[in-house]
């Protein structure tokens, strides 16, 4: 089924592993909050909110992260169905 994860605004240094089956999956990652996102997609669309810049083929990051002491590492697996990644 479908499937939507708010990430948490505050903690000190913190890596997510997210593995979807099938079905859409959106992920809000907090305003302000520094983060990397590596992606691993099989079939169906990806949409990156636009504070995130493509630094690599599958790997995306906000312009403060490679400076902030507190940042958030995420590492989606998704199958089947789109994945929308929004700032909240």
């Amino acid at each position: 089924g479908n499937a939507s994860i708010t990430l948490p605004a505050t903690w000190k240094s913190l890596s997510v592993n997210i593995n979807g089956g099938t079905g859409n999956l959106e992920i809000f990652v907090p305003q302000g909050v520094e983060t990397l996102i590596d992606i691993d997609t099989g079939i169906g669309n990806t949409t990156v909110d636009s504070r995130f810049a493509k630094i690599a083929e599958n790997t995306y990051a906000s312009s403060g992260y490679d400076t902030a002491t507190d940042k958030m590492s995420v590492k989606i697996d998704h199958r089947v169905g789109n994945l929308n990644i929004m700032s909240k």
